[in-house]
């Protein structure tokens, strides 16, 4: 931070989070895509 005559300017620090449009852009559903979990059917799934 730097005091300036009017106030105090504030910097941000590390690197800048991504918008929603470039993690979209970078989303690639061959290696995203499918299901969440690769094992079969657990706990209350079973039939």
């Amino acid at each position: 931070m730097t005091t300036d005559e009017i106030g105090v300017t504030v910097k941000p620090v590390g690197p800048r989070k991504l918008t929603l449009a470039e993690k979209l852009a970078k989303f690639d559903p061959a290696t995203h895509g499918g299901e969440a979990m690769a094992t079969g059917r657990i706990g209350v799934e079973e039939f």
